[in-house]
């Protein structure tokens, strides 16, 4: 099999590709052996029917426009992996030549990840710098009061709190210790939050600094993911139809869908920017790190054998990976930012 790159920009890659007459004999054999498995002849069990007999059953022409789309399948992924080539979706096939005896000859357009020209990361967010985190007396005393309303039932006013309410509520030996574990908890909640805050602010500036070409596919799967999110939130907050939904907000899912154009484009870019970065900056996810994630994931699940076994092994490496890549990635951004002073 012959591949040769014609053209990759605009995210497409084409590629034309020749199968010669021996290598597609070879496809025909393999065709007929795939459209026998489903075939039913009479006197041969299904699927049992030789391989002439299933030539004569269905034709020449079937079986060869089987072997066409086997052969189509396979330069695909030869054209991936010899041009190293990140598709996006399915190649579009395009058949110059398909006749027996004669060589095979198509073209490939293969939607790829485009080219992204980054902008000077590091010099912007060596720009922005991490907010201060405080935690003030008003918060803790008002978490702890909410801690003792929740002592009591419904109706009832709240107790005062006290050493016993500290001592009832875990293994605490005074009032002043639950409220040194209070401020502590709302500290750490406060610095994940700016890390997370940092870490945005900085990916959206690095992007929107940043040149290229949003994928059309690629938009359009984040605005149906986006709906299937919303689905299943409406499923578990308002525990109603999603039709019911769409009457109340007086839309269709169509324009539900249309609605998210906005924020796929902006995630999209993002994602994109950030796998650029990754890409740049070599950083990967260890077999190590993917693994724990893996075991992460599968540990939310109240049965995780049967998770175990239900998700596709391949997806979920797929998904932990990318979540490992772009955790570390952004924590790379993040340690890029200016220091406090």
């Amino acid at each position: 099999m012959k591949l040769e790159l014609n053209e990759h920009k605009k995210g497409v890659a084409e590629v034309a590709v020749e199968v010669s007459p021996e290598e597609l004999r070879t496809y025909q054999e393999h065709a007929a052996v795939t459209v026998g498995k489903e075939l039913e002849v009479e006197g041969f069990r299904k699927g049992k029917a030789p391989l002439d007999v299933v030539v004569r059953k269905v034709g020449d022409r079937t079986i060869l426009a089987e072997a066409a789309q086997l052969a189509i399948s396979d330069a695909f992924r030869q054209a991936t992996k010899e041009h190293n080539l990140a598709p996006i979706s399915d190649p579009e096939a395009v058949i110059t030549k398909l006749a027996p005896g004669n060589p095979l000859e198509f073209k490939l357009r293969i939607p790829v990840m485009p080219e992204v020209s980054l902008s000077d990361y590091a010099s912007i967010a060596g720009k922005i710098e991490r907010r201060t985190v405080e935690v003030s007396q008003q918060e803790v005393e008002d978490a702890l009061r909410w801690l003792a309303k929740s002592r009591v039932q419904d109706g009832k006013e709240a107790p005062e709190p006290t050493d016993e309410l500290a001592r009832s509520i875990g293994a605490f030996e005074n009032l002043d210790a639950l409220r040194a574990s209070i401020k502590e908890g709302l500290e750490s909640e406060k610095v994940l939050g700016e890390t997370q805050r940092l870490r945005q602010e900085v990916l959206e500036k690095v992007a929107e600094a940043s040149r290229l070409d949003l994928p059309s596919q690629l938009v359009s799967s984040e605005q149906r993911s986006m709906a299937e999110n919303l689905k299943e939130g409406v499923k578990m907050s308002l525990q109603i139809p999603f039709e019911e939904y769409l009457k109340r907000v007086k839309k269709s899912e169509d324009e539900i869908i249309s609605s998210f154009e906005e924020e796929a484009r902006k995630r999209v870019r993002n994602y994109l920017v950030l796998r650029a970065i990754a890409a740049q900056e070599g950083i990967e996810s260890t077999k190590e790190e993917i693994e724990e994630e893996a075991s992460r994931v599968l540990s939310q699940y109240q049965n995780k054998e049967k998770a175990a076994k239900s998700i596709d092994p391949l997806r979920l490496r797929e998904y932990t990976e990318l979540v490992v890549r772009n955790e570390k990635t952004l924590a790379y951004l993040e340690s890029l930012t200016k220091k406090p002073a």
